[in-house]
């Protein structure tokens, strides 16, 4: 059974190759380091810090949704059509699936920090 969606091409691809992918494992060590990181500060320093990964991660779904505009809207019709020709363009969509959803998660855990932080409830 091989179904289009979104879930089962990352579950095809393995979950394996994708939490222990170098970019992956860097990406939650940062993460970690700099929650544990904003427990030293005070209130109005974690505002801040929180509202920038908000900023940062907006800019990079913007720029990834930007490259996929692009991609999809100035490439030629023969590229796109031998990209599905060699069953390809699956796994390209797929990736971009991926990295527009990290950023967006990545936003709401922020925000979700951001409001338990001004509520002085300490989540992440």
């Amino acid at each position: 059974m091989n179904e289009n969606n979104f879930l089962s091409k990352i579950l095809d691809y393995g979950l394996k190759n994708i939490f222990l992918a170098k970019d992956f494992l860097i990406s939650v060590l940062i993460f970690i380091l700099l929650n544990l990181f904003s427990y030293s500060l005070c209130e109005t320093q974690k505002s801040e810090f929180l509202s920038n990964i908000i900023s940062v991660s907006a800019a990079l779904f913007s720029i990834i949704i930007m490259a996929f505009a692009i991609i999809t809207t100035y490439t030629d019709k023969e590229y796109i059509l031998a990209w599905i020709e060699i069953k390809k363009y699956s796994g390209l969509i797929t990736y971009f699936q991926f990295y527009l959803y990290l950023p967006l998660v990545v936003i709401l855990i922020a925000l979700f920090n951001w409001f338990f932080f001004t509520q002085n409830i300490l989540f992440l």
